[in-house]
C-alpha cells in the first residue's frame, strides 16, 4: 500500500515494502515527513514517482527491491520511465536494498538447505537475463545496491542512513581502535577537514563516535 503522506512536503521517499516499524520510528523520531511509493505499478505512477523524486524537498531515497521489481526493470513498456528514474535517483542520497542471492552474492556454505532453497524459489521468480539486465542498468546509473539477507539488516543499515541525512553527513570512516595507521587516517581527516573550510570555505564539522564491540558467544 502506498502512502501518501504530505506529498508536497515530503522530504524521504521510501520505494516499495521498506517501511518496516523500525525504520518509521527513525523517520518520527528525526522529524522527517516521508512518502511511499511501490514500483510495483503501471508507468503512469512511475511518472509521479519521477516527480517526487526531482522535488527539492526530497533529500533523500530509501527502497527494497525484489524480483518483480527486476521484473518491471526488464519490461520494454518500462523501459523508458526506469531510466529517467533511476537517472534521478542516482542525484539524490539513497539506498536500494536487494536480497543477496540477486546481485550474485556467493552463499555461506554453512547455510541450512532451507535457506538454500528459498534462494532458488525468490530467483525463479525472475529470469537469470532479467536479473543480469537490471543489474547492469543499476551499475550504468551508479545506484548504491546493498544486499541484505535478514529484515533487520535492512532496518540497521536503513536507520544509520536516515542519521546520517539528518546530520548532513558527508561520509563516514569506520577505523578500528588501535589497528595500524589509526594516527595517520586520523591526520589524514583532519587534514581534509581544514582544506575544505580554509580553502573551499565550507562549514564542516569533523566528529568520531566511539562503539563498544562485544565479544560473540
Amino acid at each position: 500500500m502506498e502512502h501518501d503522506f504530505d506529498t508536497n512536503n515530503a522530504e524521504i521517499l521510501l520505494i516499495n515494502d521498506i517501511d518496516h516499524e523500525g525504520i518509521i520510528s527513525s523517520l518520527r523520531t528525526a522529524g522527517k515527513v516521508y512518502i511511499k511509493k511501490m514500483l510495483h505499478s503501471k508507468p503512469e505512477n512511475w511518472k509521479k514517482i519521477v516527480s517526487i523524486v526531482k522535488s527539492p524537498n526530497v533529500k533523500a531515497i530509501l527502497g527494497k527491491v525484489t524480483p518483480k521489481t527486476y521484473n518491471f526493470f526488464a519490461d520494454p513498456d518500462y523501459e523508458e520511465i526506469g531510466n529517467i528514474l533511476l537517472k534521478e535517483i542516482a542525484k539524490k542520497p539513497h539506498q536500494l536494498f536487494v536480497y543477496e542471492s540477486l546481485l550474485g552474492t556467493t552463499p555461506n556454505p554453512k547455510e541450512t538447505d532451507d535457506y538454500r532453497e528459498a534462494n532458488l524459489k525468490l530467483l525463479a521468480d525472475a529470469s537469470p537475463e532479467t536479473v543480469r539486465f537490471t543489474n547492469q542498468l543499476f551499475d550504468f546509473y551508479n545506484i548504491l545496491t546493498l544486499p541484505y539477507r535478514r529484515v533487520s539488516e535492512v532496518t540497521i543499515s536503513a536507520q544509520a542512513f536516515i542519521e546520517a541525512t539528518d546530520e548532513g553527513l558527508l561520509f563516514r570512516v569506520y577505523l578500528p581502535s588501535g589497528r595500524m595507521w589509526e594516527d595517520e587516517v586520523n591526520r589524514l581527516l583532519q587534514l581534509f577537514r581544514d582544506y575544505l573550510v580554509r580553502v573551499a570555505g565550507e562549514n564542516i564539522r569533523l566528529g568520531t563516535c566511539e562503539k563498544m564491540n562485544y565479544p560473540r558467544n
